[in-house]
């Protein structure tokens, strides 16, 4: 893999926070910190997509749900006498 310096600027209490759990390997640690929270927002967005959505669709997943509501207590039905 091939590897690029870069130079960006921290406040003093996050390098103490750097310095503090980085103690090998800080561009290891910079690295993985960068790619979970990139993960976390991708997760977080996906979560807010689907609730919207959801949200969206609710009306008519109610309708459908209303609309099959008797042929599934019809058919629920049925199941149980033949028991």
């Amino acid at each position: 893999m091939h590897h690029k310096r870069v130079t960006f600027s921290l406040a003093p209490e996050i390098i103490a926070i750097l310095e503090n759990q980085a103690v090998k390997n800080k561009s290891h640690f910079v690295a993985d910190a960068i790619v979970s929270y990139a993960r976390h927002i991708e997760q977080k967005d996906l979560n807010e997509r689907l609730r919207t959505g959801y949200m969206q669709n609710a009306e008519l997943d109610r309708k459908i749900a209303e609309e099959f509501f008797p042929l599934e207590n019809e058919a629920y039905d049925q199941g149980r006498r033949k028991e």
